[in-house]
């Protein structure tokens, strides 16, 4: 071979290497601009990952926090319900007794005695003995009942003899009172008229009899 051809051999030669070396930094770079989107596409997939978790847990939060005001609002009702009946139960038994003649003396003790048989049926209502307040007091202090003892004595010997000896309930009470009813009681039976006075709380329409 002529130094000529050596010569041409070795630039071919130089030029192939050249154009080796030059696709080698092209794959080097390819290679890293990979690597780089790999490595974006790997923190945006945690990224994506971790806001997921985040709405997770505000949601869980959410519905926490949901559960707790429900149940807060359950105990509130509750409580409200309770007073509701212990309230209507108080009142009713303070009525039953008053109804039934029941000596005023005696309505404390009386009172929370029968409180504390009180049951609420399904409708919240009050009930002793499976009855309600009133049909418990009517029986109970009636003339065989047995704390017919509690009731108010006669005021007079002549109750008797009038029609009312003070055993029985008035036939008017605080809530169905009336003047003009009670005007005729007085006339026809003033012991009676005498005990609805007592009865609802008004003595100085008492008279002498």
């Amino acid at each position: 071979m002529t130094l000529e051809e050596l010569t041409a051999e070795v630039a071919r030669l130089s030029g192939e290497l050249t154009a080796v070396n030059s696709n080698k930094d092209k794959l080097v770079k390819e290679k890293r601009d990979a690597l780089t989107r790999a490595e974006a596409a790997e923190a945006a997939i945690e990224t994506a990952n971790s806001a997921t978790l985040s709405d997770l847990d505000k949601a869980n939060k959410r519905a926490v926090d949901a559960e707790k005001a429900l149940t807060a609002e359950k105990e509130r009702a509750d409580k409200l319900e309770t007073t509701r009946r212990n309230e209507r139960a108080d009142t009713l038994i303070l009525k039953a007794l008053n109804g039934a003649n029941v000596d005023a003396k005696h309505t404390p003790i009386l009172s929370k005695a029968l409180r504390g048989d009180v049951q609420f049926n399904d409708d919240g209502e009050p009930l002793i003995d499976g009855k309600s307040v009133d049909d418990f007091a009517k029986t109970y202090f009636g003339n065989k009942g047995e704390g017919h003892g509690y009731v108010r004595a006669p005021d007079n010997g002549g109750g008797a003899a009038t029609g009312h000896d003070g055993t029985k309930a008035p036939r008017m009470t605080k809530d169905n009172f009336n003047f003009t009813e009670f005007a005729k009681i007085q006339l026809k039976n003033p012991a009676e008229a005498n005990a609805i006075a007592d009865a609802v709380g008004r003595p100085n329409l008492k008279t002498s009899v």
